[in-house]
């Protein structure tokens, strides 16, 4: 493995679960900081088995998607021997394996390691910390690590946020009143336990614009989400609750498969 690894985490999946894993664990890892590679980045017109070991060997960790598809794709098979080779006897901690799905057995050198398993909705909030200590992150991102010294990067929102705006391309400047908002987010006081910042001004002048930017470049400081509500008619307020009472896209992380809460 190379000095400094291109990647923290190499993700391995069947072709099943390539739709979760893009739209649901990858931008969730990127948003908690980790530089994630999966088989997408493998390069074009070189040989698979050249582009699977070149990727490993470029990552940090090993993270394996687990489901009955997975068990039986021969590329997957593969990737378990590279497990093996780069850590053979699982003391290093470099291959995790995630259960996605229930699968009738494990393989043998898979079977002995600690799974991070996500088969359980009522579970999946702490099973996610889990997997992010793994992953080399303890704590995540919190309020009094904004930065306040210089603008965060732009990023696209992760899934388990709502905003109902897009991220304006064409906003420019305004560096001093974002850093304002971050520098009044972040300021500690133990004597509060919410942090709030009001934007006042006329209709027109670019409130929401500002608000609009803000989450886009820092939505990564709140691990609990960034939720959108709209309280200009009191008669709507209860509806704008209760869009967030759906667990599956809102209040957690949003890595629950497909189909498996029912909602009643």
């Amino acid at each position: 493995m190379p000095d400094t690894p291109a990647y923290d985490v190499f993700v391995a999946y069947s072709p099943a679960e390539e739709d979760w894993v893009h739209a649901h664990l990858q931008p969730d890892l990127q948003a908690a900081g980790l530089t994630v590679a999966t088989q997408e980045d493998f390069t074009p017109g070189r040989p698979k088995v050249d582009n699977w070991e070149r990727t490993l060997t470029a990552s940090r960790l090993l993270l394996l998607v687990i489901t009955p598809a997975w068990l039986e794709d021969n590329w997957q098979g593969f990737a378990r021997q590279l497990a093996h080779q780069l850590d053979v006897d699982g003391r290093e901690g470099r291959v995790i394996p995630l259960l996605l799905q229930p699968t009738p057995e494990m393989p043998g050198q898979l079977d002995r390691l600690t799974l991070v398993d996500f088969t359980d909705p009522a579970r999946l909030e702490r099973q996610w910390s889990r997997l992010l200590k793994a992953l080399g992150i303890e704590n995540g991102v919190v309020l009094d690590d904004l930065p306040i010294g210089s603008l965060a990067p732009y990023a696209p929102l992760p899934t388990g946020r709502r905003i109902p705006y897009s991220h304006n391309n064409l906003f420019t400047g305004r560096e001093s009143e974002l850093l304002a908002l971050a520098t009044a987010l972040q300021i500690q006081n133990s004597g509060v336990l919410i942090r709030t910042v009001v934007l006042i001004g006329l209709g027109g002048i670019g409130k929401t614009q500002l608000a609009t930017e803000f989450v886009y470049r820092y939505r990564n400081f709140f691990r609990g989400g960034v939720y959108w509500l709209n309280f200009a008619d009191p008669k709507a307020i209860p509806n704008e609750v209760a869009q967030y009472s759906d667990f599956e896209e809102g209040l957690l992380p949003n890595v629950i498969p497909h189909g498996s809460v029912k909602k009643g």
